[in-house]
């Protein structure tokens, strides 16, 4: 596994974090509450983002 590798494992489960904690109306910090098709495209992201650092050599 390169850095790239990581650094996409790393990037991809932040956003598939801040897209879970979305959902259930828990934003991060002190940012306002998200749409729903907002929170879905970050949980999107995230796996996709995931998938990547997976198969990226």
């Amino acid at each position: 596994m390169t850095w790239v590798n990581y650094l996409l494992y790393l990037i991809g489960i932040v956003v598939l974090i801040m897209g879970i904690m979305a959902f259930a109306n828990k934003p991060i910090e002190y940012t306002p509450k998200e749409p729903a098709w907002h929170a879905a495209v970050k949980v999107i992201f995230g796996i996709i983002i995931l998938y990547l650092g997976y198969i990226v050599v």
